[in-house]
């Protein structure tokens, strides 16, 4: 399991939790992202809106599957860049 900071300044909103899910769509695997008192599939914009993930707070990710180690490396790849995807 690894553990990232959600960035600032609005957390996981809209367009963050898009782009998880289109990362987790690429790969074999089978995500679930896990905050403090939630946890959510990956594969579901509405379920990652649903945490509530603020900045600053600590989401765990938890994968299995054939690409698990793959998607896990992109997601924190994601977080790391605050979710600055260019077009």
């Amino acid at each position: 399991m690894t553990e990232v900071q959600v960035p600032g300044p609005a957390g996981l909103h809209a367009r963050p939790c898009h782009s998880i899910v289109a990362a987790v769509a690429r790969f074999d695997a089978k995500v679930r992202l896990i905050a403090p008192e939630r946890s959510a599939d990956a594969c579901s914009v509405l379920a990652v809106m649903t945490l509530g993930a603020m900045p600053g707070q600590t989401i765990r990710i938890e994968a299995h599957g054939s690409e698990a180690s793959e998607v896990v490396a992109e997601l924190v790849r994601l977080f790391e860049i605050r979710f600055e995807v260019s077009s």
